[in-house]
Parts: C-alpha cells; sequence; structure tokens
C-alpha cells in the first residue's frame, strides 16, 4: 500500500513538473487572446474578437470590451452572460492524488456489494452531488425507510406507499407537499454527449458576468418559467462534471420553443438545415411547428440529432436550457403522527414523510404504414420510474443484506418541501370537512386524517376540550376492490375510531362476485364516485350551508375535476333556497364558495 502511495507521488509531481514548463513556456509567448486565469471564453461572439481587436495590447480584458461586434445570429446575439471554466489539471492534482489514494484504500479496505444490474439504476454520489452541483439549491437529502406495494397482484397499475427519511428535521402540514428531484434518463443524457462530442468526465463551473446580466434578462426569459436567466441551478462555485450537470441541473426532455430554433439555425454550417430551422422559427412556420415539434412531444435532444451540422456551444446550451424540475407528490402522513408524544408546535419537526404515488404508463400508439398495422409504445413517467427502479433496488438491497447493519447502504431522493396554496386543514375541528378522492388523490387526505386523530386525541386528554367535533364525510373512487383500494384497513379504523363520521367508497370497474363488506356505505356495485355524491347531496348542501363544511377535492383532472364539478353543480340547483335554476347561477354560488375557501381543488392532468 505504502509503495503504491509512493509511486502515486511520484507520478502527480512529474506531471506537475511538465504542467509548469508548459505554462511557463505559454507566458513567454503570451498574446491578447490568453487570458490569465485559464478560463475559455466561449461567448456566441468569440470568432470576430480577433477581427475587431484593434488594440494589439497583453491586456486579458480585451475579450470582454470588443464583444460588441455586429453578426446575423438575431436572437442568440447576445452579450456574453456567464464563462465556463474548466478545470486544469494543475487545479485538481492534490485532490487527484487524494481521491487515488482513496480509491486504492478502500479497495482494499472496504466490501462492496454487487448490485444486478437488471434494475439500470444510475449510480452517483450523494455527498458529490449535494456539495457540489446542488449547492445553490434548497434540496435537502431522503433515504428510502420502507415501502410497500398499495395495489393488488393483478392490478393495470402499480401504486406504492413511500417512507422517505431526512438527514435534517424537516417541518411540513398536511395538504403540503414533497418535491423530488430525478435524474434525466441516462440513455438521453449519453445521447447528447455523444451528438455533442465532448468529454463527459470534463469538469467545469460557470462565472456569472453580472455586467451584462440585466441586459440580458429580457433576451432570455422568453421560457414559460422565466427561468433562463437565472442560473443557480448551475455549479457556480466547485467544478462539477459535464456528465453530471446534463443529468440533474437542466432539463434534457423540454420542448425547444421556436426562439431556440432560431438560435439552432445560426449554428448550422450545411445551408439547408439552416433554412429548414429558420422557417420553423418564423411565423410562418408557427403550424408546422406545431405539427410536428409540439405534437410529437419531441424534445430538445431528438431534435438536435436530426440536425447533424448545428455545433451549439456549450455556453449557448446551459445558457436556453431551463433547469430540471422537481416532481410534486402530496404528502400522506401528518407529522403529529410520527411525533405523536409531544403536543407542542416542536411537533410538526419530524424526520420522516409519507407518499402516495402511481407508475405512470404513457402509451402512445402509432401507425406503422398501415391503417389496420398499429406500434403501441409503451413509457413511464420519468419521476414516477425512477423511484419505482430506486424501490426495486432498495429491495434487492434488504435481501441481501442484514436490516440492522448500520453501513448497509442507502438509496437516496434529493427533495424540498413545498408548502400547499391553502388546500390544508381548517384551524378549528369544529369545522365539517367533506373529502372527495380518486385513485392517489387520497394521499392528502390520510394526511388529514391522521392529523385530526391525533388533534382529537390532545384536546380530550391534553386540554379536556368539550369542544364539539365536526364531521367528516370521505367519498373515495376506486376502480376495484382487488385492485386500488388504497389503505382500506386505516380507513375502516378511522371511521371506527370516529375521526370519520361517514365513509363512503365506490367501484367503477368491480367484479359483482365480491361483495362481502359490514359497511353498507361500501358500494360494492359498479358505480361512479359522482353518482354517490349526488345521492347524498342534501347532506352535503346543509353541511356547507348552515354548518360551514369545507369541501376538498382531489384526483387527476381528467377522472374527477369537470365530474365532481356537475355533481355540485347539479346539488345546488335541486337543493338551494335561492332559487338557482340554471347550471350558469350554480356554477356561479360554486365559485363564491371557492372565493369564501369553502370549496377547495388540488387536481392534475
Amino acid at each position: 500500500y505504502n509503495s503504491l502511495v509512493k509511486k502515486i507521488k511520484e507520478r502527480n509531481q512529474e506531471k506537475l513538473e511538465k504542467i509548469k514548463q508548459k505554462t511557463n513556456s505559454n507566458n513567454d509567448n503570451n498574446n491578447a487572446n490568453h487570458m490569465n486565469d485559464n478560463t475559455d471564453n466561449i461567448s456566441s461572439n468569440n470568432n470576430n474578437n480577433n477581427n475587431n481587436n484593434n488594440n494589439n495590447n497583453n491586456n486579458n480584458n480585451n475579450n470582454n470590451n470588443n464583444n460588441n461586434n455586429n453578426n446575423n445570429n438575431s436572437e442568440s446575439d447576445q452579450e456574453q452572460t456567464f464563462i465556463i471554466k474548466y478545470r486544469e489539471d494543475e487545479d485538481r492534482t492534490e485532490e487527484k492524488e487524494n481521491n487515488e489514494i482513496e480509491s486504492i484504500k478502500n479497495s482494499l479496505l472496504s466490501t462492496s456489494i454487487k448490485i444486478s444490474d437488471q434494475f439500470n439504476i444510475l449510480d452517483y454520489n450523494k455527498d458529490y452531488l449535494f456539495n457540489n452541483l446542488f449547492e445553490n439549491s434548497s434540496l435537502k437529502v431522503g433515504k428510502i425507510d420502507s415501502y410497500q406495494v398499495l395495489s393488488g397482484e393483478n392490478s393495470p397499475n402499480k401504486i406504492y406507499h413511500l417512507d422517505i427519511r431526512s438527514e435534517e428535521p424537516i417541518q411540513y402540514k398536511p395538504g403540503d407537499y414533497v418535491s423530488i428531484l430525478c435524474p434525466q434518463e441516462i440513455e438521453l443524457v449519453n445521447k447528447l454527449i455523444k451528438r455533442l462530442k465532448i468529454d463527459p468526465n470534463k469538469e467545469i463551473k460557470i462565472i456569472i458576468n453580472n455586467n451584462n446580466s440585466n441586459s440580458n434578462n429580457n433576451k432570455n426569459n422568453r421560457n414559460n418559467n422565466g427561468s433562463l436567466n437565472k442560473f443557480n441551478h448551475l455549479p457556480s462555485k466547485k467544478y462539477c462534471k459535464i456528465i453530471d450537470i446534463f443529468t440533474w441541473a437542466v432539463n434534457l426532455c423540454f420542448i425547444p420553443p421556436q426562439f431556440f430554433l432560431r438560435v439552432m439555425a445560426d449554428y448550422c454550417t450545411d445551408q439547408e438545415e439552416k433554412k429548414k430551422l429558420l422557417y420553423l422559427s418564423s411565423p410562418q412556420g408557427q403550424q408546422l411547428y406545431s405539427q410536428t415539434i409540439v405534437a410529437h412531444q419531441m424534445n430538445w435532444v431528438s431534435l438536435l440529432c436530426k440536425f447533424k451540422t448545428c455545433d451549439l456551444p456549450l455556453d449557448v446550451i446551459l445558457i436556453n436550457i431551463p433547469p430540471h424540475e422537481t416532481r410534486k407528490y402530496s404528502i400522506s402522513s401528518s407529522p403529529l403522527s410520527i411525533n405523536n408524544n409531544n403536543n407542542n408546535n416542536s411537533s410538526l419537526m419530524t424526520h420522516n414523510i409519507h407518499i402516495t404515488f402511481n407508475l405512470v404508463k404513457i402509451v402512445n400508439t402509432n401507425n406503422s404504414g398501415s391503417a389496420n398495422n398499429k406500434i403501441v409504445k409503451e413509457k413511464f413517467g420519468l419521476c414516477t420510474h425512477w423511484m419505482h427502479n430506486q424501490i426495486q433496488l432498495f429491495k434487492h438491497l434488504v435481501s441481501n443484506n442484514d436490516r440492522t447493519d448500520q453501513n448497509k447502504p442507502s438509496i437516496y431522493l434529493p427533495f424540498t418541501i413545498e408548502p400547499s396554496k391553502g388546500f390544508n386543514l381548517p384551524n378549528n375541528l369544529s369545522t365539517p370537512i367533506i373529502l372527495i378522492a380518486t385513485g392517489t388523490g387520497i394521499a392528502p387526505f390520510r394526511s388529514f386524517l391522521q392529523h385530526r386523530y391525533y388533534q382529537i386525541q390532545d384536546s380530550k386528554i391534553i386540554h379536556k376540550s368539550n369542544e364539539p367535533i365536526g364531521d367528516c364525510l370521505l367519498f373515495f373512487g376506486c376502480r376495484r376492490k382487488d385492485w386500488d383500494s388504497l389503505y382500506n384497513n386505516e380507513l375502516l379504523e378511522f371511521e371506527k375510531d370516529s375521526i370519520i363520521s361517514k365513509l363512503f367508497i365506490t367501484f367503477s370497474q368491480q367484479n359483482n362476485n365480491n361483495n362481502n363488506n359490514n359497511n353498507n356505505n361500501i358500494n360494492n356495485s359498479k358505480v361512479y364516485i359522482n353518482k354517490l355524491i349526488e345521492e347524498n347531496g342534501e347532506l352535503i348542501y346543509n353541511l356547507i350551508v348552515n354548518n360551514g363544511a369545507i369541501i376538498y377535492v382531489c384526483g387527476n383532472k381528467n377522472k374527477i375535476g369537470k365530474s365532481i364539478n356537475d355533481s355540485l353543480v347539479e346539488i345546488i340547483k335541486k337543493f338551494n333556497s335561492f332559487n338557482i335554476k340554471t347550471d350558469q347561477e350554480a356554477s356561479s354560488l360554486l365559485d363564491i364558495w371557492a372565493s369564501q375557501d369553502k370549496h377547495k381543488r388540488d387536481v392534475w392532468n
């Protein structure tokens, strides 16, 4: 071991001497186009610097002063926003030496766990990511503590309950969200690196040019999320590998807007390719752009691969690609359920959070040449598929290691807490609540019910309060009892403990052979949730109008959004005392309820 360490040090010392000799030689022949800090100014105007540099002197600031040359870059004709600095060999000699020594030490002293390649899990170093790439973010370190498959064995969908443990205390309320950052698909990242012909392990950081940032805001702020003029997602303090930036920091799946096609056109050497991009980016090409790129959801990497001569510089790419976005999931646990021994505000601080998610499947059907011959392509949602794979890896590790082993590998998830915009429990237990959910829309309501349970216990035992407890109705729409009756036993327990006043569960695709249930409000026949809501319309209307109840709706927008609204409109028309008879009048009252926080929705596409 000592012999190996000595050889590494000697080898690196020789390399360092050669680098110094080379640097001294270069300094003797220094010119105006060489910068002292060895940075590469790869602004889109760099090609014109030499032709317009009238002051042939050795001042290294000439690159910035001569960036005013006119060219045909229209949208891409912008002042330098940031400089990309590449890590030079002398910057990392000592670090590389330490890493190599540590690598030898690990290979000699530590035991490694072989993980099956079938899971196709991206391997990454947690400390490196959070200390380098995520340095400017609010992301926290979470790891999988446990999981549970909620869907039935024969269910067409895979639904998971996931318990995430944070390394630091977190605070949240029922109704809040966990936003998870997942990596890009490694195949897409490799495709881009191969297309750009760059070294994926080259380390870079960006140096923000504050002098020109204001002038660029108007030019770059074209993305809907207004994020193109913000570079907090890019490493600026420490060096990061290009492959990690493409994997974690930027959104490779985004559909390029027309202005970006105009930028790409300026870097095409083939005139035919340039002509196509110019047309697609023009007002005249709007329809073709919509029919091709938008309609087929063509991501930027796929588009770039179709234009072989488009040679985009790295800074232009990083300026124009939006940040990689987190995916948002409702928290399905209450902080009180984990820290129930506390009865003050500190009980809202915890380490564990639960989420409930469905492995999203996206099925595209394309004609393969004939009208009767279609190819069905199955894709998965990026984040849910990654979490599904992480769970499979966690399962594999647990099955091959002692769960009590403190040194066992952990499966990490970068996450942050995002507060909901008003989708929270009322302040008083006396306020009645009406909960309506389908599928994984039950997640925030599980959090509500857990929280309500401990609030009621706290009210009775500690405060000895006689405050009346408001009614709680839960309408839950599933497809089949043996498929997706999520948290069924928990819901029945909540009803038994009077946390839920009345529980209504419906099954829209139920097999009628299974009718064994002691709860009369669980309809085992085939029925949709909106029908059950209308059947209980008078109860719902009176609770809202006479008792100040709040109605909450959560689920897939296409499955629950409009249908529940239509049912509530029918209920208002049937039971109101204001002579409301038309759909428009009833919808107006529904809008008034929403403005008064009596009608809250959390729906998604």
